[in-house]
């Protein structure tokens, strides 16, 4: 690596081109980065010192050097303020063509063209694949259109003909000398052998931050070594996946990378591809990494938007799981929508894993939950897969916490679904209208004049305080925002707190079956409104249906005398044939996702410090065991019940759910 710091003239003199590779981002310098650059011109313009402006630094790397013809350098860094000064230097020329054709051929062949080369070469600046045409355009003199470059050119011109603070006119061949002798760069040129993209991402750490995708696509591209192939692999792979999806870009790597059940965090996409593609050898894998993210962006943009889903009963259902955000299931339904497209799964069982997916997750949410675990748990559901795709679904979810139907009518009636917004709200009672709607025409529930109706009101009035009698205040805190209190209905405004009285005939004249039991009654307070939830769980459990428990869930309380078959621990599988074994296992995997000190840290206290279950000495210990690649030793000589009660302590004083944590045995 070579840095100086050197004028802005023998940058663009010569014979030499910079390229802008396709690992950059296009040119976005806005107005205000334009007029910062014009401000300090025009200070040097009005100032008679003879002061230097520093413009910062730019990181170039020689290739294809020739001992003849145009040396090319890629630029790494300064692409923004390079650029820019290419088109006020353009414009420049362009107005000095009227006046001062001596200038505005010097200003082109000197540092815009290299004046005897042919084709791309001819520019001295080459941009990257987006910003070509409109860069085309200023450097030829033949501007049109709206393009981001074409505003910059067309500012810097309306500045150039102004007038300066005398009110004359502007000296172009001053301003011209100031920008190429007064403007200084430090000019840092690496090494061939040099790794141009670890300068790249280290020079933007302290900048406009790159999102996770901005430094996956830098590093994929960066990996394709032939300059035509890495174009082609931007035109043909990657700009289309960055077209598709737009700012769902980064989620959607994030997706990609684990569905097949590798957790990766959020933040971390970028460390996750490179360490994935580090043992790839050569380009061509990377590209068919490429061509593999392409195939799988297609499958996103159809989760994301159900709309491109061609199947009408997959797009229903696919409707249904976005308006419920059930998006931590995408990357296993990412997994299964290869499976589908290669003829592996049928339409048919597509749906019926969907409506799996949709019961699980909404019966959870009723019976309260945590969701903090699914996201691992759909991360993990892929693996565990058989032939049977659509039974060991129901399996694997099975086991994780599928509440039953008596726990699901106990969420039922008392969760307070209101208060979770409008979209869930109408998505639990707009299903439930489909489901009672036989005989007669079903009502539009799309309609803008559709709203929910609470028919014991928010805001209780005089009236009905009367109506519900002594624990009015209580029964309206309780059930209120309940799925038995609430319908639809297209006179909600009317009626507002309007009486049970008042507001009946509009049940009884409503063409929604949700309304039915309503208008049967004959007053409305705790007893009607239980009910009426009882009454629709009925049909929420054709709904949302949950398959009887098997095996896996029917094993004994008391693991006594039983061997340990396999246990989950934040969605994984493991399988163990000794309970020391599954204490062994479930320790390492808490160490290793908090780390050594932190896990130490938070169970100190475990099981009132009466006794050392895990500690960095093993003195206190009747049969300690190391664990691998940490000082932590943890007691085994432990039955199988107690094993079991040292883990769950263990991960709830690390700050998960106990549900997190499950063994089977024979």
């Amino acid at each position: 690596m070579k840095a100086s710091e050197t004028k802005l003239q023998p940058v663009l003199e010569g014979e030499k081109q910079y390229v802008i590779p396709l690992f950059q981002r296009h040119y976005s310098w806005k107005k205000e980065h334009w007029k910062t650059l014009w401000d300090d011109l025009t200070e040097l313009y009005e100032s008679s010192d003879g002061r230097e402006h520093f413009l910062g630094a730019i990181v170039t790397m020689p290739i294809d050097m020739q001992p003849h013809g145009v040396s090319k350098y890629v630029l790494i860094d300064g692409q923004q303020r390079l650029t820019t000064l290419f088109v006020l230097l353009a414009a420049m020329r362009d107005l000095a063509t009227k006046n001062d054709k001596k200038l505005a051929a010097q200003i082109n062949e000197q540092y815009l063209i290299n004046k005897w080369a042919d084709g791309q070469n001819r520019l001295k600046l080459f941009p990257t694949q987006t910003d070509r045409q409109a860069f085309y355009q200023i450097m030829n003199g033949s501007i049109n259109g709206q393009l981001h470059l074409v505003q910059a050119y067309r500012f810097f011109t309306k500045q150039l003909q102004g007038r300066d603070e005398t009110g004359q006119p502007y000296d172009f061949k001053r301003i011209h000398n100031l920008l190429v002798q007064q403007f200084m760069i430090v000019s840092i040129v690496l090494a061939k052998d040099e790794n141009p993209y670890l300068i790249f991402e280290s020079l933007n750490a302290k900048g406009q931050p790159l999102t996770q995708a901005d430094l996956v696509r830098n590093y994929l591209l960066m990996r394709i070594d032939d300059e035509e192939d890495q174009i082609l692999a931007y035109k043909d792979l990657w700009h289309p996946i960055e077209v598709e999806l737009g700012d769902q870009l980064t989620n959607f790597l994030w997706r990609y990378l684990t569905k097949d059940g590798t957790f990766v965090r959020q933040g971390s996409i970028y460390e996750a591809i490179k360490n994935n593609l580090s043992n790839l050898p050569t380009s061509n894998e990377v590209i068919d990494v490429l061509m593999d993210m392409r195939i799988y962006a297609g499958y996103y943009k159809r989760l994301i938007e159900p709309d491109n889903e061609p199947d009408p009963q997959i797009r229903r259902r696919l409707h249904r799981i976005n308006r419920w955000e059930i998006n931590t299931a995408y990357p296993f339904l990412l997994a299964l929508y290869h499976d589908y497209d290669q003829g592996e799964l049928t339409s048919t069982e597509m749906c019926q894993i969907l409506d799996a997916i949709e019961s699980y997750v909404i019966r959870r949410f009723f019976c309260r939950v945590p969701t903090n675990a699914l996201n691992r748990i759909f991360i993990a559901l892929y693996k565990s897969l058989t032939e049977d795709k659509v039974e060991s679904t129901r399996s694997h979810l099975l086991a994780r916490r599928w509440p039953s139907d008596e726990e699901f009518l106990n969420g039922w009636i008392r969760f307070p679904i209101y208060n979770s917004g409008t979209a869930k709200c109408r998505h639990i009672l707009e299903s439930l209208e489909e489901s009672l709607t036989h005989n007669n025409e079903p009502v539009d529930v799309t309609h803008p004049r559709i709203t929910i109706e609470h028919v014991m009101p928010q805001t209780l009035n005089e009236e009905w305080e009367l109506h519900l009698g002594s624990n009015a205040a209580q029964i309206h805190d309780l059930y209120q925002h309940t799925i038995g209190n609430l319908t639809l209905t297209g006179k909600n405004e009317p009626m507002g707190n309007s009486s049970f009285v008042d507001k009946k005939p509009v049940f009884v004249g409503s063409n929604f079956a949700l309304n039915d039991f309503v208008a049967a009654q004959e007053k409305w307070d705790d007893t009607n409104i239980q009910q009426r939830a009882v009454q629709l769980c009925q049909n929420a459990f054709e709904i949302w249906w949950r398959p009887q428990a098997i095996e896996i869930t029917a094993q004994e309380d008391d693991p006594t005398g039983h061997k340990p078959t396999r246990f989950i621990l934040f969605g994984e599988i493991y399988t163990a044939q000794t309970w020391r074994e599954v204490l062994l296992k479930t320790v390492e995997k808490l160490i290793k996702q908090h780390g050594a000190e932190n896990f130490m840290n938070r169970v100190t206290n475990v099981a009132g410090s009466k006794r050392q279950y895990v500690a960095y000495a093993q003195d206190d210990m009747a049969n300690p065991a190391p664990i691998p690649n940490s000082s932590i030793w943890v007691e085994t000589n432990l039955s199988s019940r107690s094993i079991l009660s040292v883990i769950m302590q263990l991960i709830v004083a690390c700050g998960h759910d106990e549900s997190e944590f499950q063994a089977f045995w024979d």
